[in-house]
This record gives structure tokens, C-alpha cells and sequence, in this order.
């Protein structure tokens, strides 16, 4: 410092003394000391020879700290082997089919496939015993409905769970995996389950020994198979002898330490009789399959007392698996409009001649057929992405990301109809569901409709095709887990 700054500074300090003027440095907003990442291992961490059934599982730890769920991660490798190769066997192997039907110019690289293929339900028990969620049949129900909740540039970023991705030339493909190598995949926490994509970090009382379970799927029906590099012929020979097998499965946890004054503060809550502990909101799925065809209803039993939203995805009642190339569409694709009508109708917009409604109690929801393709993707559109002030599943909590179109699905994705046939309308590209919201307000994330008077969710359907097509429904609703120092108790 010169002389000259010296008096100045001198000058400045001797006129706050006189008049009794004091400035202090402002104390850090930050409630974090410190952040890290921890590593837990999977118990086992191998798993050869994966079937339907198999079950990976984790028991976490994770000491004192809040866990950040969207940035805490699950790495494991895969293996896909084969002793016969050449000719007609397999080469190569991807989460989903890249093939363009020949006949109409159908397409399946909208399936939403990925890692997550293999994960046919999963589950997580507190510490204590307490179910915090348990989703069926979850392969079907979070691939495809993913992509209608995020953005293109979130979905180039997932593609380290083996998605489909836009290649170096625009075309959107799944990148393809040489058989009898490891390859490595990496899963947010938050794409298992929305308890791990919420705004709010996981406090260690109700993590901290939480077992989490991932049941397996059959592989032939979670993997495609191909034959060259272009990925443009299926494998048709020995696909039995092909063995799939997991390695090295190990969890990331991302977590921060609190400071001793917050943390006693959060040790407070969780003891207090008044709070009933502390509270942590989350939302889940109730995944179901029913066989549908020609005119009929379904009715959903419910077990929360307010729902979110309402999906329907069709997939083929005998999935697609490797020991049917024919008419093969792929692991988790949705079937298209033309698949699952049972007329055809030239509106190229038209559900040709399906109709879909809702009832819950006496509400008909909506007031009248949903019955155009532009209907039934403005609506589902509304339901996976409706622009609200979540504080549950959504991680941008100070809302500083533009929320207005961030689908992945074009309505062209969702209804593609072939350029070059012009005969062939309502196909699609893997993508065709239809779905509701019931959040009465866009500025509230609890302002679902109330269901405590009318435990059964009604699905209404006609003009679909017989005897061949299941319908997966989803439900979504939300839980508050009330977490004290020595138990869990979870409210829908």
C-alpha cells in the first residue's frame, strides 16, 4: 500500500470511530461446510449371468450428511456376450431398435429405451422397515414418459445411460455396443425415482441405512441385437447363447456437511413432537398392465389421497424379444396409433376412431372424447410438464430455467406419418401414450384432485384393436415421509 492510500485508509477509519460507525464482513448465507462425494458399493457388486428376478441391492450410508439426489449417481458396467459370431449372429447390441420399418416407414427411436430397459421394479425401505416407494413395472412406465418431461439438450446428457442420442449427422439413433466387451453406464439417482430428483437434499435420518432394490428384467426383452455396425439387420441365430452380466455396480453419493448451528437446528425439528419430525415430500408411481381391446374401462384402485396425473402407454401383449425378429419393434416402444386402432382413419391427426376418458367419482374427465392426436398429446404434454412451482420433483427450485417448451417430443415424433406413403397415417416413432393432468393450479404442486372419497381411477377406451395390446397405467402421486431421529412413517 503507498503512503498516500495509507493515510486515506487512516483517514476513513478514524472518521467511522467518531461517529461511532462499524462495518463488518457479512456472514456466509450458506448453510453447507463442506461438500463431497461418498462411494457405496453394491452388495454383491457382480452379477453374472442376469435373469428375470435377479435383484441388485444397496444399503446406504450416508452418515451425517444431506445427500443431493439429481447429482448422486449410480456406475456399473455391462457385459454382453456371445461365443458365436458372424454371418447371422450378433455383433453388436443397443437399448433400443434402430431399424426404420420398411412397409409404412414406422420408427422406434422414441421408446425413451436406456439402461433403465433392465430395471422392472424398484423399491427402497427406510431403516427402519417403512416402504418409501415401490414402482412396477418401472422400465415401462419412466422410459418413454421421461422424454416428455425434458429438454433435448437433458437428453444429450442422459445419453450416458445408453439413449438415443443425435449423432454427428443429426439423426437421432442409439449408439451400438460391440458384444464380449465391458462397457460403462452411469444413472442419476433422480431418473430411478423422483424420492432422489427432488429440490430439497435427503436428510441422513431417512437415508442413512435405506435399502434400495432394483429387480431385473429378462434381457432378451430389455436389449436389441444386431449384426454389423450400421445397426440396419437384426441377429436372427443363436441368440440363446447370449449372456448378459453386471459388474462393478457402485453408487456416488453427492452429499454436503452442515454447519454445527444447522444442523442442531435440523436435530431439533426431528425430535419435536409438535412437527411430527421433519418432512420430506416426494412423488411416486403406481404402475399397473391390463389387457385392452375393442370397448371397455378399466378401474384403477387407488391408495393416495391426492393424484398428479395419469399416463397410458400401450406396448404388444407378447413383448418383443429376440427369438421374434419378425414385426420386431423393440424394447420399451410404444405402440402407435395405426398398431393399436382397429379402423382406419384418414384424418392424418385422428386417433382413427379410438376414443379415451377418465372418471373419478362422478367427475367425467374430461367433458368430452378425447379422439385427435392433437388432443391426446396437448393433454399429455400437460400432464408430465405442466409449468408449476414444484418444490417436490424439480430441481430448478428458484425457477430460473424457461419451463415453457422443454419436451423432447415433437407432435411429428408423435404422430409421424410417412412422407413417402402417403396412404399410411398414425404411425410414430416409439412415443404414442395418452395421459391427464389433475393439478387444479399451475402455481401449486399439491393442488391434485382429491381421491379420499373415490378410491377407483376409471379408464374408458373403444375402437382398439383385439387381443393384442396391453395398456401400462401410471399413476403419480405425492408422499411426504415425516422423518424422526429413530423412525419413518410415509403419507400419501
Amino acid at each position: 500500500m503507498s503512503m498516500d492510500r495509507k493515510e486515506d485508509f487512516d483517514d476513513s477509519m478514524s472518521l467511522l470511530s467518531l461517529n461511532h460507525l462499524s462495518y463488518e464482513s457479512p456472514s456466509s448465507v450458506c448453510a453447507a461446510s463442506q461438500r463431497n462425494q461418498s462411494q457405496i458399493n453394491f452388495q454383491p457388486r457382480s452379477y453374472a449371468g442376469i435373469d428375470s428376478g435377479t435383484q441388485m441391492s444397496l444399503v446406504f450410508n450416508a452418515g451425517s450428511a444431506m445427500t443431493l439426489g439429481p447429482t448422486s449417481m449410480i456406475n456399473l458396467k455391462i457385459r454382453v456376450a456371445n461365443p458365436n459370431v458372424g454371418g447371422t449372429d450378433a455383433l453388436f447390441w443397443a437399448w433400443g431398435n434402430n431399424i426404420v420399418a420398411a412397409n409404412d416407414g414406422e420408427r422406434f427411436t422414441n421408446s425413451g429405451g436406456s439402461i433403465m430397459n433392465l430395471f422392472s421394479e424398484i423399491s427402497c425401505n427406510a431403516r427402519s422397515g417403512e416402504l418409501l416407494f415401490r414402482e412396477l413395472y418401472s422400465n415401462q412406465s419412466k422410459t418413454t414418459s421421461r422424454l416428455y418431461k425434458i429438454n433435448k439438450e437433458r437428453r444429450g446428457y442422459l445419453g450416458m445411460m445408453g439413449g438415443a442420442t443425435h449423432n454427428t449427422s443429426g439423426v437421432l439413433k442409439f449408439p451400438l455396443f460391440p458384444l464380449n466387451q465391458d462397457i460403462s453406464f452411469s444413472i442419476p439417482l433422480g431418473e430411478l425415482s423422483a424420492m432422489f430428483n427432488t429440490s430439497a437434499p435427503i436428510p441422513p435420518q431417512l437415508l442413512s441405512g435405506a435399502t434400495l432394490r432394483l429387480s431385473l428384467a429378462k434381457p432378451s426383452q430389455a436389449i436389441t441385437l444386431y449384426t454389423s455396425a450400421a445397426g440396419t439387420t437384426l441377429a436372427t441365430t443363436n441368440q440363446a447363447a447370449t449372456v448378459v452380466s453386471i459388474t462393478e455396480a457402485t453408487c456416488y453419493l453427492d452429499q454436503v456437511e452442515l454447519f454445527d448451528s444447522v444442523n442442531s437446528l435440523i436435530l431439533s425439528s426431528a425430535n419435536s413432537l409438535e412437527t411430527s419430525g421433519l418432512q420430506y415430500a416426494y412423488s411416486t408411481l403406481f404402475t399397473s398392465q391390463y389387457p385392452v381391446g375393442g370397448t371397455g374401462n378399466i378401474d384403477v384402485q387407488l391408495s393416495a389421497a391426492r393424484i398428479r396425473n395419469i399416463t397410458v402407454k400401450f406396448v404388444k401383449r407378447v413383448a418383443p424379444d429376440w427369438g421374434t425378429p419378425a414385426g420386431y419393434t423393440g424394447p420399451m416402444a410404444a405402440a402407435s396409433i395405426a398398431e393399436v386402432s382397429s379402423a382406419t382413419d384418414r384424418d392424418a391427426n385422428g386417433l382413427q376412431g379410438m376414443k379415451f376418458r377418465f372418471r373419478l367419482g362422478n367427475l367425467v374427465l374430461p367433458l368430452f372424447d378425447i379422439q385427435t392426436a392433437t388432443q391426446a398429446y396437448a393433454m399429455l404434454k400437460d400432464a408430465l410438464c405442466n409449468i408449476s412451482f414444484d418444490s417436490c420433483e424439480d430441481p430448478d427450485s428458484l425457477k430460473v430455467v424457461n419451463k415453457l417448451s422443454p419436451c423432447a417430443i415433437e407432435y411429428s415424433d408423435y404422430v409421424h406419418n410417412d412422407s413417402q406413403n402417403a396412404g399410411a397415417s398414425g404411425l410414430g416413432s416409439g412415443c404414442f401414450m395418452v395421459g391427464l393432468n389433475f393439478e387444479r393450479s399451475n402455481a401449486l404442486n399439491i393442488s391434485g384432485l382429491s381421491s379420499s372419497n373415490n378410491r377407483v381411477l376409471t379408464f374408458e377406451w373403444s375402437g382398439i384393436e383385439a387381443d393384442l395390446y396391453n395398456a401400462v397405467i401410471s399413476v403419480e402421486y405425492l408422499q411426504i415421509a415425516n422423518v424422526s431421529t429413530s423412525n419413518v412413517v410415509v403419507n400419501k
